[in-house]
Protein backbone atom coordinates (compact mmCIF):
# COMPACT_ATOMS: atom_id res chain seq x y z
CA UNK A 1 0.00 0.00 0.00
CA UNK A 2 1.20 3.16 -1.13
CA UNK A 3 1.04 6.44 1.71
CA UNK A 4 1.01 10.07 1.35
CA UNK A 5 -1.38 11.85 -1.13
CA UNK A 6 0.46 10.86 -4.27
CA UNK A 7 -0.13 7.26 -3.19
CA UNK A 8 -4.02 7.59 -2.17
CA UNK A 9 -4.65 9.10 -5.99
CA UNK A 10 -2.78 6.09 -7.22
CA UNK A 11 -4.88 3.94 -5.38
CA UNK A 12 -8.16 5.60 -6.50
CA UNK A 13 -7.27 5.64 -9.82
CA UNK A 14 -6.14 1.82 -10.07
CA UNK A 15 -9.20 0.93 -8.25
CA UNK A 16 -11.23 3.15 -10.55
CA UNK A 17 -9.74 1.40 -13.79
CA UNK A 18 -10.23 -1.85 -12.30
CA UNK A 19 -14.17 -0.82 -11.46
CA UNK A 20 -14.33 0.19 -15.11
CA UNK A 21 -12.70 -2.84 -16.94
CA UNK A 22 -15.23 -4.89 -14.73
CA UNK A 23 -18.48 -2.43 -16.32
CA UNK A 24 -17.21 -3.28 -19.48
CA UNK A 25 -16.75 -6.79 -19.55
CA UNK A 26 -20.54 -7.05 -17.55
CA UNK A 27 -21.63 -4.74 -21.05
CA UNK A 28 -20.13 -7.12 -23.43
CA UNK A 29 -21.34 -10.21 -21.47
CA UNK A 30 -24.97 -8.79 -21.62
CA UNK A 31 -24.55 -7.49 -25.48
CA UNK A 32 -23.50 -11.24 -26.19
CA UNK A 33 -26.27 -12.90 -24.71
CA UNK A 34 -28.79 -10.74 -26.28
CA UNK A 35 -27.03 -11.28 -29.91
CA UNK A 36 -27.13 -15.21 -28.31
CA UNK A 37 -30.96 -15.12 -27.60
CA UNK A 38 -31.66 -13.17 -30.91
CA UNK A 39 -30.46 -15.54 -32.67
CA UNK A 40 -32.10 -18.35 -31.12
CA UNK A 41 -35.77 -17.04 -31.02
CA UNK A 42 -35.20 -15.94 -34.96
CA UNK A 43 -34.09 -19.32 -35.37
CA UNK A 44 -37.35 -20.65 -34.03
CA UNK A 45 -39.11 -18.03 -35.79
CA UNK A 46 -38.01 -19.23 -38.70
CA UNK A 47 -38.74 -23.44 -37.38
CA UNK A 48 -42.99 -22.25 -37.01
CA UNK A 49 -43.22 -24.55 -40.41
CA UNK A 50 -41.99 -27.54 -40.48
CA UNK A 51 -42.92 -31.54 -41.39
CA UNK A 52 -44.48 -32.20 -38.03
CA UNK A 53 -47.34 -30.21 -38.86
CA UNK A 54 -47.18 -30.72 -42.57
CA UNK A 55 -45.88 -26.84 -43.18
CA UNK A 56 -42.80 -26.08 -44.99
CA UNK A 57 -40.81 -23.71 -43.60
CA UNK A 58 -40.24 -20.23 -44.85
CA UNK A 59 -37.55 -19.49 -47.42
CA UNK A 60 -38.30 -16.41 -48.99
CA UNK A 61 -35.36 -13.87 -48.92
CA UNK A 62 -37.09 -11.41 -51.53
CA UNK A 63 -38.22 -7.69 -49.85
CA UNK A 64 -42.09 -8.59 -49.47
CA UNK A 65 -44.69 -7.17 -48.06
CA UNK A 66 -44.88 -8.22 -43.83
CA UNK A 67 -48.59 -9.81 -43.18
CA UNK A 68 -49.07 -13.24 -41.98
CA UNK A 69 -51.02 -15.23 -44.43
CA UNK A 70 -52.51 -19.15 -44.99
CA UNK A 71 -52.48 -21.18 -47.81
CA UNK A 72 -53.63 -24.83 -47.99
CA UNK A 73 -51.12 -27.69 -48.56
CA UNK A 74 -52.19 -29.27 -51.75
CA UNK A 75 -51.01 -32.58 -50.24
CA UNK A 76 -52.72 -32.56 -47.14
CA UNK A 77 -55.69 -29.76 -47.54
CA UNK A 78 -53.96 -28.53 -44.21
CA UNK A 79 -53.78 -24.52 -43.68
CA UNK A 80 -50.27 -22.76 -42.72
CA UNK A 81 -49.43 -19.80 -41.48
CA UNK A 82 -46.68 -17.84 -42.96
CA UNK A 83 -45.13 -14.37 -42.46
CA UNK A 84 -45.82 -13.29 -46.16
CA UNK A 85 -46.92 -14.25 -49.33
CA UNK A 86 -43.93 -14.47 -51.19
CA UNK A 87 -42.87 -17.15 -48.29
CA UNK A 88 -45.78 -19.77 -49.16
CA UNK A 89 -44.61 -22.49 -52.11
CA UNK A 90 -45.50 -22.45 -55.90
CA UNK A 91 -48.13 -24.18 -56.20
CA UNK A 92 -50.53 -23.47 -53.32
CA UNK A 93 -53.06 -22.00 -54.68
CA UNK A 94 -54.94 -18.95 -53.08
CA UNK A 95 -53.43 -16.78 -50.02
CA UNK A 96 -55.13 -16.27 -47.15
CA UNK A 97 -55.70 -13.70 -44.61
CA UNK A 98 -57.22 -15.29 -41.71
CA UNK A 99 -57.09 -19.37 -40.96
CA UNK A 100 -60.66 -19.03 -40.98
CA UNK A 101 -60.77 -17.96 -44.37
CA UNK A 102 -58.25 -20.84 -45.82
CA UNK A 103 -59.88 -23.23 -43.52
CA UNK A 104 -63.60 -22.25 -45.43
CA UNK A 105 -62.02 -22.64 -49.03
CA UNK A 106 -61.18 -26.40 -48.00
Amino acid sequence: MRSGPIGNSLDRTTNRRKEEMVSTSRLRLLGLTFILVSFVALDGLKAQGNSENGCPRSRSNEPCIQVIVFAQNPGNGRCCQFPNPCSVPPGWGDVFFSAEECEAAG
